[in-house]
């Protein structure tokens, strides 16, 4: 076990990580807390505990070897000769075989909140810090202890929550001083290359055993992902994940030297936040308490105000995590270990400083090793500099002439990034050009590097560390036209020979623009308001996250923070912040209304997608199917006796004692609440989606309604997800999920097979999911394999492979029919008949209702006893007819629908879900 020390001062490190990372803002109108759920903090503190036991063991002389044989398998990774899979086998085999992982204990989810809770609470109880204040009496500054964090409770969505708040004086330091102390190592870029994965749980770093896969209350999908890899399914996919992580990085010194600049002056500049947060805070209108509408708006004010002030924060403490962590590997090479999530996407598994991350990340990141540049290299840095300044669409041609006709800037840039006068405040001084690119640092990088070789005594000749990028156009349209065949779809993701590069987010706006126009000669609102003011900006998010499952409130929320952009010559709102979320909702309706348009096979892909999700998530097998049927039955047969039991004893005026209660409704004895617990979660829907990415992975949707425990602690009781208890699907999620997470295992094996073919051809590389990095020297050879990737990819029949895994995984699963209810005498077998569920209503409501029909029908009748002509002049007369007439049409219908159903209907077998043909051209 640890020692006391050593346990305190994993608690206040961690503790000090998570509160400088992850502020929390309030509600609005409100004063602000900056906090975090103590859930969080309990999990985290645990789990750090239990990782340093972990690690005290290995280090145990009787597992020094564990270390030796890690070190000795990362030099055969380094060498390359783990590329080749029958050397790979051959060593995760002997792995396997000597594995020994006694010392890698496990602790239950009770355990693990009771100690989290209890470091906890002695860390509110002894944590001080000074505070300095005036003394009423002598006015002078006097200087106290205080504790330095607050346990409290907020309420949010109904629900009672523990947080725990940093004192104020404590979140200044965590924007100013170095933090780098308090990160955690396993938190840290490696010195040496990472342990190569050759198993599912062994790879990443020397000294700690975890999975490959990033798993959150998901047991499921870790014994799919141990199957596999033992079935030896997971060698190309662990392999690209090596290669990914033998990438070597260095700190970029010269953007460094102009990052610390702009930091210590303490100004924002360039994404960096300023040191303060200086926006006034709205002022409350003199209306507040008479006007409504001014009311709104002054708390929206507030709430948009607040969220700014707690995004500062997060942005300081975030981008000083990131310059720390750079000046400590400023003169050292690191390596970015990786994992991948349950898609099979690889991330880099340090999460505070890696080339995942922002403009700034990227823009301090080269390749420690470097290549002369070449004829093509120069071609493609200036290709990459004009890029970064938002010239992506232009051709090849366009974009180097815009180089050339700023190489006096891209020259001043290199030479004087952050003058003096820019971070001294003077009131004029002038904007550095590189400013003004989309991706500043980035910007800065390719500047300083495209100096550095036109100044050479040979550019062709200068050894460039610089990593060059090629983008994927919205790469799930990529994938959805490659799986569909769809011609016109390729075209517009630039799937398709082209002289200059298409803009599918242009080509949407113009489609959006055109129905505003249509709604604005129609006098709409939205649209009148909208004329003029719409951009490619406004509408690039959502058209690039539409791919990828966006819902219409989520696309709402996109637009609407995109809309409040927007702002005049005098620097004002040109949208209302009230009617900003209305404007917003009508603007994501076009949006998804046009890419309906360009995109139709996408759709009915994605279609087809979302109805086998649904489907399945909706599906049990047979047994569970009968056993739900049997409850229903007996739950009504039993109610049934149960009443006729109190009519007969009300006619003898008798009372039923609790035997005969008990003997007739077993469900209301002892145990009946848990016995219905444990019934009704026997009949739930408890499918998730499966399925086999083309790299051999299973991926397994976690969606699930997890069952909560209530864990009493020392500190407070804490609800935690107790993942070992059986938990029905969320079918909803399931279905909504699925389409996007099926393209990003696509894209992730797309991703991964280049990563290999890269590394084979000794090409330095690194990615970002859909953007692929190497030399300016190598981009015409990684190029080559990126496309030849992912043509070899989609050679594959992928949908009709996918629709054969289906049907064979859920051949036994049956689905009951969604609307209908099985209403039978004695049970399904014998007959009885289907009716349409109807929305329930309360009695008062159906009273009044009938009483209203009866009116209506007496009025009919004397009206058409009085002649045609008078019945026609009542207007509402002749709605109730129409509506009476209406509902006898769909009472037929209801009725010729459920003749027409067999009994055998009761369910839906999965397999008749027609499939797309993907030969069929939509052009």
């Amino acid at each position: 076990m640890l020692d006391p020390p050593k346990i305190a001062i994993i608690t206040i490190l961690e503790v000090l990580r998570l509160c400088s990372s992850n502020p929390k803002s309030g509600r609005e109108g409100v004063a602000k807390v900056l906090g975090l759920k103590t859930a969080t903090l309990v999990n985290a503190l645990s789990t750090a505990v239990h990782n340093e036991i972990r690690f005290n063991r290995m280090k145990k002389r009787s597992n020094r070897h564990i270390t030796g044989r890690n070190i000795s398998v990362a030099r055969l990774a380094s060498s390359g000769k783990l590329f080749n899979i029958a050397v790979r086998r051959a060593k995760a085999h002997e792995l396997r075989e000597n594995s020994n992982q006694d010392w890698l204990d496990t602790w239950d989810i009770t355990t693990k909140t009771r100690i989290g809770s209890l470091l906890l609470s002695m860390l509110i109880e002894t944590a001080r810090i000074p505070e300095h204040y005036s003394d009423p009496e002598t006015g002078g500054r006097v200087q106290r202890m205080v504790p330095a964090f607050s346990h409290g409770y907020e309420l949010s969505q109904g629900r009672k929550f523990g947080i725990l708040t940093a004192h104020s004086a404590l979140r200044e330091l965590f924007k100013n001083d170095s933090i780098v102390g308090v990160i955690n190592a396993r938190h840290l870029p490696m010195l040496v290359p990472p342990r190569p994965w050759l198993t599912y749980n062994s790879g990443g770093y020397l000294s700690q055993d975890e999975p490959c896969m990033r798993i959150k209350d998901n047991a499921e999908q870790l014994r799919y992902l141990k199957k596999a890899s033992n079935d030896d399914r997971l060698y190309t996919l662990l392999a690209g994940l090596d290669s990914l992580g033998l990438t070597k990085w260095s700190i970029n010194r010269p953007v460094f030297d102009a990052v610390r600049k702009v930091w210590n002056s303490g100004k924002a500049l360039g994404k960096i936040p300023a040191h303060s947060f200086e926006t006034p805070e709205p002022a409350k209108p003199e209306d507040f308490e008479t006007s409504d509408r001014a009311r709104v708006k002054y708390r929206m004010e507030m709430q948009e105000w607040n969220n700014s002030r707690a995004s500062q924060h997060s942005e300081r403490c975030d981008c000083n995590y990131k310059v720390e962590i750079a000046r400590a590997f400023l003169n050292y090479p690191m390596y970015f270990p990786h994992n991948m999530d349950f898609r099979g996407r690889a991330y880099p598994i340090p999460p505070h400083f890696n080339h995942l991350g922002n403009d700034l990340c990227r823009g301090l990141l080269v390749f420690h090793e470097g290549r002369a540049l070449g004829e093509r290299g120069l071609y493609w840095l200036k290709i990459h500099l004009a890029n970064l300044f938002g010239k992506d669409k232009l051709s090849h041609d366009e974009r180097l002439g815009f180089v050339e006709a700023n190489m006096h800037n891209i020259m001043a840039s290199a030479d004087n990034p952050v003058p003096d006068s820019l971070v001294d405040g003077s009131a004029h001084a002038a904007q550095p050009w590189w400013l003004e690119a989309e991706d500043v640092w980035q910007a800065l990088a390719a500047c300083i590097e495209l100096t550095a070789a036109v100044r050479s005594a040979e550019p062709t000749a200068y050894v460039s560390r610089l990593h060059i990028h090629q983008d994927g156009t919205c790469n799930g349209l990529q994938h959805y036209a490659a799986m569909g065949r769809d011609k016109k779809g390729a075209f517009e993701v630039n799937l398709m020979p082209s002289d200059r590069p298409q803009d599918v987010y242009a080509g949407v706006l113009n489609g959006v623009v055109r129905l505003i126009d249509e709604d604005a000669r129609r006098g709409v609102a939205e649209a009148v308001a909208l004329q003029g003011k719409l951009t490619r900006k406004i509408v690039k998010q959502t058209v690039m996250t539409n791919v990828y499952g966006v819902t219409l409130m989520g696309a709402k929320e996109q637009i609407g923070a995109r809309l409040r952009e927007v702002k005049d010559e005098n620097g004002q709102h040109v949208f209302d912040l009230v009617a900003v979320s209305r404007t917003a909702l009508y603007v994501a309706k076009k949006i998804f209304e046009s890419l309906g348009e360009m995109f139709t096979q996408a759709q009915q892909i994605q279609n087809w997608l979302n109805e086998s999700a649904r489907r399945i998530a909706k599906s049990m097998p047979e047994p569970a199917l009968e056993s739900w049927k049997r409850m229903i039955l007996d739950a009504k047969e039993s109610q049934a006796k149960f009443r006729s039991a109190l009519r007969d004893a009300k006619d003898n005026s008798r009372v039923l004692d609790n035997e005969t209660i008990l003997e007739i409704r077993p469900d209301l004895g002892p145990g009946a609440q848990r016995r219905k617990r444990l019934n009704a979660l026997a009949t739930k829907p408890m499918t998730t989606v499966v399925w086999t990415t083309p790299l051999g992975l299973t991926v397994v949707q976690p969606y699930r309604k997890l069952s909560k425990r209530c864990v009493a602690t020392s500190l407070q009781s804490i609800a935690v997800n107790d993942v070992n208890m059986p938990s029905p699907v969320n079918s909803q999620k399931q279905k909504t999920a699925f389409p996007p997470n099926y393209v990003h295992s696509l894209d992730a094996s797309h991703m991964t097979l280049s990563a290999i073919e890269c590394k084979k051809a000794g090409l330095v590389f690194a990615s970002v999911h859909d953007s692929y990095w190497t030399h300016a020297c190598d981009v015409d050879r990684m190029n080559d394999i990126i496309r030849d990737q992912f043509v070899q990819l989609h050679r594959r029949p992928i949908m009709a492979d996918l629709k054969a895994e289906f049907e064979d995984r859920y051949k036994d699963h049956l689905m009951p029919v969604v609307g209908w209810e099985y209403v039978a005498k004695s049970n399904f077998v014998d007959g009885g008949k289907l009716k349409l569920n109807k929305a329930r209503v309360t009695k008062k409501t159906e009273r009044a209702q009938k009483e209203k029909d009866v009116e209506m029908e007496l009025a009919l009748r004397h009206l058409e006893a009085c002649g045609e002509a008078e019945a026609e002049g009542d207007a509402a007369v002749l709605e109730h007819r129409e509506r009476k007439q209406a509902a006898a049409v769909e009472d037929e219908r209801i009725q010729r629908a459920a003749e027409d159903l067999s009994a055998s209907l009761e369910v839906l077998n999965l397999r008749e879900v027609t499939l797309i043909d993907p030969k069929a051209d939509l052009a």
